[in-house]
């Protein structure tokens, strides 16, 4: 509808204006006042029309593809807004060759920022076993005593293990070497493989024998196993088809000479720091450092970037490579008889409503929804302390998708991403067992120095009046409530017990969901109490209890004070 009003403006010397009035087909008024010439309001009006008539046809046009665009982002964000991760960024490739990439929570560029791979390293070992496969310098069928260093006399159910059931998991090693690593790990939490060394890999080799491989021949998952592959084939010399490569080269350089380059990935390498690495987070997003993998690098030291993985999987689609392609074949199949194991990857059918995956890193898998075709996919996962990675490909439609997180965390939802449109993440399902160490653990660090300041204060130890005829529990209980007078060196103790109480219940409170003001009010308090404390811990003498034994279990419990904190600091 067009309407045209002409009037005369209230102020002096002013000539008349025109008021146009113009409502579009989609209800939109558009008003224009001021003197105006015919020939410009012709003009005015033909844009006017055309705006109207070819913008909103342009924009139909556009919505499909832009909807499409929005979708991996929207997934993202609602990911990351549920709490499972603080950012990630992802990639994907759809069935009709476009392209989709999202980044959320993420301060740096995509192209730059570098996430830990974890376990996904272990097909990029898997890669370098297949070219030397390909270079006739070893076979599949190569039994590991034949490259193992001459250090023990491997059990010979242990020597005839093969390269490819160290490849497939289904060499029956355990999942951790045995011995120092296992301890290590223990004593280590936040960098559980820093220290580990080639010798200590083979020396717990030489502690197998036949009944600690019960699970050879079918999948059992083992960072020990593709941990030795690496470094087993650092005794295979690939100086003829390299020069570059000394026989003695490590598993780092033969993997960057022989996989990373030729595959174009440039930013992938074991550098810890990097001032590109995303600071990464634990499960319940709080800071976690880097891994150390040393030892156990060909099972998970790999540093990455997203282009750098959208790279492996466009390789691995077009299959041209012929070590990847080598290790895409299945080389291990299930009990009904269907492939399960690559040379380094997973295989899974995606069902309608079928589950994701489950993996060595995957804690928690969501039920998903398809399009009712099943489909085959080849993937893997990783997961550190800080990071969870996923790579998954759809050889049979031509799809993939690339997941990297900068939170430790498991999850289904991964494999979800290769759907379109990508389902609703499901909502985050905290252990209650953490969620309730999160609200009331804390508040035993502010009551260790509460009650450390009643005890400075006692001369003498105070026994609960006890019935002689009472049953061994009530006695037993009645002596757990004795005061007994603190020194300094109890202070020390229940100082450094109280630290470990806040630095564990920092590590491990679920506080992704629960607000981390408690753990603060808990802080505040303990720090209050310390420094009110702390006047009569001067004053006080050494020992609060009298006598060697009393002085003995006042050391004792300082020691295991400290070794407390050494421990949960990692």
């Amino acid at each position: 509808m067009f309407a045209r009003v002409r009037y005369n403006s209230t102020t002096p010397a002013r000539s008349p204006r025109t008021l146009i009035i113009i409502y579009s087909p989609d209800q939109v008024l558009i008003m224009v006042s001021n003197p105006i010439r015919t020939r410009a309001l012709l003009l005015l009006l033909a844009a006017i029309a055309l705006s109207v008539v070819i913008l909103p046809a342009a924009l139909v046009a556009q919505t499909p593809d832009a909807a499409r665009a929005n979708d991996l982002q929207r997934a993202l964000e609602a990911y990351v807004d549920k709490g499972h991760t603080r950012g990630a960024v992802a990639w994907r490739l759809n069935a009709d060759g476009s392209e989709e990439e999202a980044r959320v929570g993420i301060d740096q560029r995509t192209a730059d920022a570098r996430f830990e791979a974890g376990s996904i390293t272990k097909v990029f070992s898997s890669i370098l076993l297949a070219d030397a496969v390909l270079a006739g310098k070893v076979t599949l069928e190569t039994p590991i005593a034949e490259l193992f260093p001459r250090s023990c006399e491997l059990a010979p159910e242990v020597g005839a293990i093969t390269l490819k059931e160290l490849s497939t998991h289904t060499s029956g090693l355990p999942r951790q070497a045995p011995g120092r690593g296992l301890l290590r790990g223990f004593l280590q939490l936040s960098d559980p493989y820093a220290g580990s060394t080639r010798e200590e890999l083979f020396e717990a080799l030489c502690t197998l024998e036949a009944d600690d491989l019960k699970t050879r021949g079918s999948y059992s998952y083992s960072n020990f196993g593709v941990a030795l592959l690496g470094r087993l084939l650092e005794a295979v010399d690939l100086s003829s088809l390299d020069p570059t490569l000394s026989p003695d080269a490590t598993y780092e350089t033969r993997l960057d000479t022989r996989v990373l380059q030729p595959l174009g990935l440039t930013a992938s390498d074991f550098e810890a720091a990097h001032p590109h690495t995303v600071p990464g987070h634990r499960t319940n997003h709080t800071s976690a450092g880097p891994w150390h993998l040393d030892a156990y690098n060909p099972a998970g030291g790999l540093r990455t970037t997203l282009p750098d993985l959208i790279a492996l999987a466009r390789n691995a689609l077009a299959a041209d490579f012929p070590p990847l392609a080598l290790t895409l074949e299945p080389h291990h199949l299930d009990e009904e008889g269907n492939p399960e194991v690559g040379l380094g990857w997973f295989f899974q059918t995606l069902r309608s409503n079928d589950t994701p995956p489950e993996s060595e890193d995957v804690e928690d898998t969501e039920a998903t929804k398809g399009s009712g075709k099943n489909e085959r996919i080849i993937w893997h996962n990783g997961r550190t302390g800080g990071y969870f990675a996923f790579i998954a490909l759809a050889p049979e439609s031509g799809r993939a998708v690339v997941l990297l997180t900068d939170t430790s965390h498991g999850t289904g939802f991964a494999v979800d991403l290769l759907r379109e449109p990508t389902p609703e993440p499901p909502p985050l399902e905290p252990n209650v067992f953490f969620l309730l160490f999160g609200l009331f653990f804390p508040w035993l660090a502010p009551f260790a120095l509460f009650s450390l300041k009643h005890r400075l204060s006692l001369k003498t130890i105070v026994e609960p009046p006890t019935d002689p005829d009472a049953s061994f529990w009530a006695r037993f209980m009645a002596r757990q409530q004795r005061q007994l007078p603190a020194g300094r060196v109890d202070a020390l103790s229940s100082f450094l017990g109280a630290a470990f109480t806040l630095l564990l219940t920092y590590q491990l409170g679920a506080w992704q969901v629960l607000p981390i003001a408690i753990w603060y009010a808990a802080l505040a308090l303990t720090v209050g109490l310390g420094v009110r404390v702390l006047p009569v811990v001067v004053k006080a003498p050494w020992f609060g209890r009298e006598g060697w034994k009393g002085r003995a279990m006042t050391v004792i419990n300082g020691v295991i004070s400290v070794g407390l904190v050494v421990w949960v600091v990692g």
